[in-house]
């Protein structure tokens, strides 16, 4: 069984004891696709945990008893997987301009960690839990082994290309200042990129 699929089980069981059958899993193009769109931004059909499923369909009802939107769900982003080498990555799919991307990115990277613990020690104990973490010392195994990802439309964000492209002849990673603070608080390192260097590049580390 590979990391993701551990993973994977451990979350669908915890949803499955509290009531809950939802499915968790789909094809990156698919989570890259939003509701404003035909065509998804993405191509890869890599599979990862679809985190607005987990939240809105599931989480958000075993948390707020009461709820009765979707409102009430916390953010994340679109997917989440592990891959071979236990290196987890939470991704972000924008099919839109980045202009008010900050808020909403940062409050995802936060909540996706509350929620991936939440899990991890809810079912610490039990038979299905994940091996692969260390529950000694979580914040050193986040600032050591996750990954926050933004993939941005190419055509929608021509200024953010241009910059992208600037660094990359230099040598250099591409990061919008607002995601500047992420690696180093609770994340291993972040990335900025366009669908094109996802699917033509990006997306093979994440093979599990």
């Amino acid at each position: 069984m590979t990391n993701f699929e551990q993973f994977s089980n451990m979350m669908g069981q915890y949803l499955k004891e509290r009531g809950y059958i939802v499915p968790i899993e789909a094809d990156i193009s698919k989570l890259s696709q939003s509701a404003e769109e035909e065509e998804p931004l993405c191509r890869s059909k890599l599979k990862a945990i679809d985190m607005d499923a987990f939240a809105k369909k599931a989480y958000r009802k075993i948390i707020l008893h009461d709820s009765k939107t979707e409102d009430d769900a916390i953010n994340t982003a679109d997917a989440f997987l592990i891959n071979r080498d236990n290196e987890w990555y939470f991704i972000e799919f924008k099919d839109s301009k980045l202009g008010n991307a900050k808020s909403s990115v940062l409050k995802k990277a936060y909540s996706n960690v509350y929620a991936v613990l939440d899990i991890l020690y809810t079912m610490q104990r039990t038979k299905a839990r994940y091996n692969g973490f260390d529950y000694e010392n979580p914040v050193e195994f986040m600032r050591n082994n996750v990954t926050y990802v933004l993939v941005f439309s190419s055509t929608k964000n021509p200024q953010h290309v241009i910059q992208l492209k600037n660094h990359q002849l230099k040598g250099e990673k591409y990061l919008p200042v607002f995601m500047q603070r992420l690696p180093g608080y609770i994340y291993k390192d972040a990335y900025a990129m366009t669908e094109i260097n996802f699917d033509g590049g990006f997306a093979k580390q994440l093979t599990y």
